[in-house]
């Protein structure tokens, strides 16, 4: 055997090897039982796709459906439905919001920017919002921003605030830090960060 047959011979030994052990890799990791990101198992555990308005800048999602031949619920990947670019499957995702046909709306920051989620007095839905916040923004001024979106003139009520907080150290540190920055910016008592931080 020539060097060259030998050096072909070697390389192709390991190719097959390392072919071998990748599928293993992925064998297993098919197995693992994860768990869903947070946001696949919010929309899933609020009723789904058809009862929850998505606005985020994901084209996919995991959504859980029932497998009817088994009876067992299966997690499949689907693109999200509608026409059109993100930003306008995300303007009819908050118009089915805004109508009332989806009761719940989950934001992301990435689509966040623009958008009008309050009970307004000349939209169907005048239910008065619950807005909860998953994960705080660092910075104070996109806090702002984001407990903007369901809190807007025109209202026919204010929304209610919820803050989704672990007991874990860090984050609660972190989430005083936020805190401490807005009730600077007046945010916390007075709704605008314009405010001087005194309530009236």
């Amino acid at each position: 055997m020539t060097d060259r047959a030998r050096a072909y011979y070697f390389r192709r030994k390991h190719y097959r090897l390392a072919v071998e052990q990748i599928k293993r890799w992925y064998d297993m990791v098919q197995d693992l039982d994860l768990p869903a990101n947070p946001l696949d198992r919010l929309l899933n555990e609020l009723g789904g796709p058809t009862k929850v308005a998505e606005l985020t800048g994901r084209k996919m999602r995991q959504v859980e459906r029932t497998d009817w031949v088994t009876g067992k619920k299966v997690v499949r990947y689907e693109r999200r439905e509608g026409e059109g670019s993100l930003d306008m499957i995300n303007v009819e995702e908050r118009t089915h919001f805004q109508d009332g046909k989806k009761l719940v709306a989950i934001l992301s920051e990435a689509a966040s920017t623009g958008i009008s989620l309050q009970a307004d007095k000349r939209v169907a839905n005048q239910r008065r919002r619950l807005h909860i916040t998953l994960e705080l923004p660092w910075s104070a001024d996109k806090a702002i921003q984001q407990l903007g979106r369901s809190h807007r003139s025109n209202q026919s009520s204010g929304p209610i605030y919820k803050f989704l907080i672990s007991d874990v150290g860090g984050e609660a540190r972190f989430a005083a830090a936020v805190a401490k920055r807005l009730a600077k910016l007046g945010a916390l008592t007075q709704g605008d960060r314009r405010a001087t931080g005194s309530a009236n």
